[in-house]
Order: C-alpha cells, then sequence, then structure tokens
C-alpha cells in the first residue's frame, strides 16, 4: 500500500469518526432529553396520584405510626424521586448497554464466529472481573463512611451541646473519644486496602488472560488462512468494548430491584381501598337518630367540627378565613357571625378591620383563630 492510499484510507477513518462523534452528541442529547421530560412528568403523575390517594384515606388510617404527616411527606417527596431516578435513568442505560450488546454480538458474528465463539465462552469470567471490580469499589467508599459514623456522631453531639462543653475537663474527654474511635481504623482500612489490592489483581490477571486466549486463537486462525488480521482485530475489540456493557447491564441488576421496591412502596398507597364511612360491623352509627352509613358524607361533615389544639388560620383575610365557613355567604352574614361569636369588636378594632392579611396580626393569630373555629359553628343551627 503506497503513501497515498494511505494517506486517503487514514482521512476516510478520521472523517467517519469525527460524524460519528457529532451524531453521537446529538443522538444522546435527543435520548437524554425525551428520558428527562418522561421522567419530570412521571414524577408529577406519582406524586399527583399519591397525594390524591393519601387525601382519599379515612381518618383512621393516619392513626398508624406509618402513616404519620412526617412519614407521609417524606415518602411523597422521596418515593417519587428515587422512582424516577431508577426507573427512567436506569432504563436508558438499560437500553443503551443492551442495543450496544446486540449490535457488537450481531458484528462479531459476520466478521468472524469462530472467534466470537471463543470469546463468547470467556465471557462469564471477563464480565464477572468487571462487575466484581465495580461493586468491590463501590462497596470499600461505603464502609469507609461506616467506619467514621462513630467519630461523626460524637463531633455532632460535641457541637449540639458546645455549651455544656466549656470547661476544659469535659472538653478534653470528649478529645479523648474521639481520638479513641480512630485507633482501630488504620489497621482495620490497611487490611482492607491489602484485601482489595489481592482481589484486584486477581481480577485483571483473568480478564487479560481471556483476552490473551483470543488474541492466540485468533493468530491460530489466521495461520491456517481461516481468517485476515483485520477481522480478527475487529472482532475483537467489538467483543472487548461489548464485555463492558455487559458488565454494567448485570451490575444494574441491585438497582433494578431497588425500583421494584420503590414502585411496590408506591402502589401500595395508589391501590390501598378506603374503608367504607361509618361501617362498624354489625353494629349502627347513628347521629341524631339517623344511621350515618345512610347520611350524605358531605352533608355530614358540613355539620362537623375538628377542634385542633393548635388552630390556624389559612394565609388570607379574616373575612374570607369566616367566609370559608360556608359557600355563598353575604356580607352581613358574615358580620352577623362574628357579632354572634363575641368578636366583631375585636376585629373592627384591628387596622383595616375585616381585611386584614394573616400576617400582618401574628401576634393575635391564636386568638383569632378560636374566634373563627365559633364562627364556623355558628353558621349553622
Amino acid at each position: 500500500m503506497d503513501w497515498d492510499t494511505t494517506r486517503h484510507e487514514v482521512k476516510k477513518i478520521v472523517y467517519l469518526f469525527c460524524g460519528g462523534a457529532v451524531i453521537t452528541v446529538i443522538v444522546h442529547a435527543i435520548t437524554y432529553l425525551c428520558f428527562g421530560i418522561m421522567g419530570e412528568r412521571l414524577t408529577l403523575r406519582v406524586r399527583e396520584k399519591m397525594f390524591t390517594t393519601i387525601l382519599r384515606n379515612e381518618i383512621g388510617w393516619f392513626d398508624n405510626m406509618d402513616n404519620t404527616s412526617s412519614m407521609l411527606a417524606s415518602r411523597l417527596e422521596s418515593d417519587a424521586t428515587l422512582l424516577r431516578n431508577v426507573v427512567v435513568d436506569r432504563t436508558t442505560m438499560l437500553l443503551q448497554n443492551v442495543g450496544l450488546a446486540l449490535k457488537s454480538f450481531i458484528i462479531a458474528f459476520i466478521l468472524n464466529w469462530r472467534l466470537t465463539f471463543v470469546v463468547l465462552a470467556t465471557y462469564p469470567l471477563i464480565v464477572r472481573g468487571h462487575i466484581s471490580e465495580k461493586l468491590f469499589m463501590n462497596g470499600y467508599g461505603g464502609n469507609l463512611s461506616k467506619a467514621y459514623l462513630k467519630a461523626n456522631m460524637l463531633a455532632g453531639e460535641a457541637v449540639s451541646k458546645s455549651e455544656l462543653l466549656q470547661h476544659s475537663v469535659p472538653r478534653r474527654k470528649c478529645w479523648i473519644f474521639m481520638l479513641n474511635s480512630f485507633v482501630s481504623l488504620p489497621n482495620v482500612h490497611l487490611g482492607v486496602a491489602r484485601l482489595q489490592g489481592y482481589f484486584m489483581e486477581s481480577l485483571i490477571f483473568f480478564i487479560f488472560s481471556c483476552y490473551g486466549l483470543a488474541l492466540w486463537y485468533g493468530s491460530e486462525l489466521m495461520g491456517k488462512g481461516l481468517a485476515i488480521f483485520k477481522s480478527v482485530m475487529k472482532s475483537f475489540m467489538i467483543l472487548s468494548v461489548s464485555a463492558l456493557a455487559m458488565g454494567e447491564i448485570v451490575a444494574m441488576a441491585l438497582d433494578l430491584l431497588k425500583g421494584n421496591q420503590m414502585v411496590a412502596s408506591v402502589f401500595e398507597v395508589l391501590d390501598r381501598k378506603t374503608q367504607v364511612f361509618g361501617d362498624v360491623g354489625e353494629n349502627v352509627a347513628k347521629v341524631d337518630g339517623k344511621d350515618v352509613k345512610k347520611l350524605r358524607l358531605e352533608s355530614l361533615r358540613k355539620h362537623i367540627w375538628l377542634v385542633p389544639q393548635e388552630p390556624a388560620l389559612f394565609a388570607t383575610s379574616i373575612y374570607e378565613n369566616i367566609l370559608y365557613s360556608k359557600d355563598g355567604a353575604s356580607e352581613s352574614e358574615v358580620i352577623e357571625a362574628a357579632k354572634f361569636a363575641n368578636a366583631h369588636c375585636f376585629i373592627s378594632a384591628l387596622p383595616e378591620g375585616y381585611s386584614i392579611k394573616r400576617c400582618n396580626f401574628c401576634s393575635n393569630e391564636n386568638a383569632l383563630a378560636h374566634k373563627i373555629l365559633i364562627f364556623h359553628c355558628s353558621f349553622f343551627p
């Protein structure tokens, strides 16, 4: 092959790589954009449905310690986000790696099916090596953080109780406790580092032994005239890259299991059926001599008010807070209800009267909230 032909072939390969790089960037940008939009919409839909389902449940369901307001708020915030991260993000990587592996196998079989079968026979060792390397490195960092957890807890408690550590004696004891928590760490992590080194050496040995076997068999095929150098090297490079993709696919199994747990946690809330109101088994619950199961729930709840220990108001005017008790009430009815609750003079003495906003009377909020509760009851005989 002369110099002009070589230069022409090199230019062609360079142009192909540059064009492939541009196309790859565009395709990846479109892919992640589409999956990102899908993830945001999935998160919004899951949170809306979870919030709707939570509000639909009966009051007794909230008495369970697993269904407190803080727990539900945490689940509403975290479950949908984790579901998006695990399902959407991992699905993107899974589709990419599966597509890469399938295309690699097809191309490798077309180029040299004999070498492809030999490399596939060593795939369990190669893939296991890549998986173990990734998981072991991730686990080492996790163990390191756990080892320093006790020291972090001591430091956090010392900072939170700094007023009690002003004297030299408690401060010296706290410092001694911190030093003692670090005594065993060097020996432990030295042993872990040695184990990691031996393990990584064995993994690299198995991986490159498989590569050496593939190259040796390729040379045997070239010696017998069953393959050429170009097809052997192309098949070897394609299969070695696909081994990394296969390792990532298998390593994502744990993340997919976490995704299944998140899905189960979400559907546990979504699929729950609310208990029938007033269902007390064989007994009967009556209000004013009427079975509550035969009453309209909306009408019954209009005549029942919950008086909390710490009443609260909505972030709006006093007039609208009173009006919240009865849809369509006139201004005269609102003022009459305030007079009935003996709060009309109290409200009129405020700077803006009934139009004052909640944020402008924080000092009198508790007193006014109790009176608003009386307004609610005063609308009904």
